[in-house]
């Protein structure tokens, strides 16, 4: 197409690193930009366009837009888009929101054992994610996530944590987390996807389930 490569070797050049530096930061901003400016549409104009196959560009920026209104229900400014970061923010703040819910009440099946149901709002997650993927069976199952963290003890460490209260590592709860981690390894692996190596320290441990949904930062 008329394009010329010219290799430069392994040297980094600082110079134009901080220009793309530079020149990232302006597009990013001029998107923030775009789409706090955006015309507004109404659901009715941002369901149609969700399964149309090409978008202009003006479609792109007025479909984002209404998310984000719709997401957090305030007006859309640039500040807002920015720390939307493309629907993640929502996406932390949920999983924020299902592990400080409390569980619903304890139940027992027909053979006498017990369970502790999710909160609703996980359970809603699953149930309306199989109702707008009907033909699909691979769904995410949010509920058996929260179980899994819900044993773990981190709803307790993060109201400590939100609390103020200082963690390090030697505290019962936190030891209990280690232990049962460590015990269910391969469990844990396999639900929530997250290697517990057995050499690892309370602190570590912890650390891995805070930062896989972005409690810290």
């Amino acid at each position: 197409m008329g394009n010329t490569i010219i290799p430069l070797g392994d040297g980094g050049d600082e110079s134009a690193s901080r220009c793309m530096k530079a020149a990232g930061i302006a597009i990013d901003e001029e998107h923030y930009r775009k789409v706090a400016n955006a015309k507004d549409i109404d659901r009715r104009t941002y369901t149609s366009r969700q399964h149309q196959d090409y978008l202009k560009p003006e479609e792109v920026l007025e479909c984002e837009k209404f998310r984000i209104q719709d997401t957090y229900g305030m007006s859309v400014t640039p500040e807002l888009v920015e720390q939307d970061d493309g629907g993640r923010l929502i996406k932390k703040i949920v999983a924020l929101e299902a592990i400080l819910a409390a569980p619903g009440e304890m139940v027992a099946d027909d053979q006498g054992r017990e369970f502790v149901p999710p909160p609703a709002i996980v359970a809603e997650r699953d149930k309306s994610e199989r109702e707008r993927l009907a033909i699909c069976t691979d769904w995410s199952n949010h509920s058996t996530a929260w179980l899994m963290r819900h044993r773990l003890g981190l709803r307790a460490v993060l109201m400590d944590l939100m609390a103020g209260v200082e963690i390090k590592g030697d505290e019962a709860m936190i030891q209990a987390l280690t232990d049962f981690s460590k015990r269910n390894a391969s469990h844990v692996k396999g639900i929530l996807n997250l290697t517990i190596p057995l050499s690892e320290s309370p602190v570590w441990i912890l650390g891995q389930y805070l930062w896989q949904r972005r409690f810290v930062y």
